[in-house]
């Protein structure tokens, strides 16, 4: 489970810009690690963590499932956005998952994704053209926010190709 490396995971985001996770399925890094860096402090002064899925439905259903959790009503301090359906309220909102494709629209709109601390690009491995460009996009915007951290997790032990890239 990832919560015995809650302390090592935020002092990696703490100290560097990018951070690699892995961990098999089921072991929390998807609904745990946001509200760790809510908890300390990733969402200050109206800051977000953003977290991308690859599919619509898991957009939706980990939302859900991360307000249950921190007792909270969704769409609120977290939210979610997906094709068509944004549930979430500005001002408000610390947690926002996505789908890829949505995040790379909001970049359109803010290319420095200005109102965010950390983007988690979650479900790595599944590598498809939305989340390839999404990294490299990524990895252009850190250049001139090196304040953007951004978390990378997958099922997988890709870690060497994803730290290549982003040495």
């Amino acid at each position: 489970p990832v919560d015995a490396f809650k302390a090592e995971i935020l002092s990696a985001c703490a100290s560097h810009q990018v951070v690699l996770i892995a961990g098999a399925t089921g072991c929390g890094k998807t609904t745990q690690v946001p509200q760790y860096l809510v908890e300390s402090g990733w969402t200050a002064n109206g800051r977000l963590v953003a977290c991308t899925q690859p599919r619509r439905v898991a957009a939706q259903t980990i939302a859900a499932r991360v307000a249950e959790e921190m007792g909270v009503t969704l769409g609120e301090e977290v939210g979610y956005a997906v094709r068509f359906e944004n549930v979430s309220t500005p001002g408000v909102t610390r947690i926002r998952f996505f789908t890829d494709g949505v995040l790379l629209s909001e970049l359109m709109n803010d290319p420095l994704l200005s109102r965010y601390s950390v983007v988690m690009v979650d479900e790595a491995h599944e590598r498809s053209l939305a989340t390839d460009l999404l990294l490299g996009l990524l990895k252009k915007v850190q250049r001139v926010r090196p304040d953007l951290r951004v978390i990378i997790a997958s099922a997988t032990n890709q870690a060497e190709d994803f730290k290549k890239f982003f040495d």
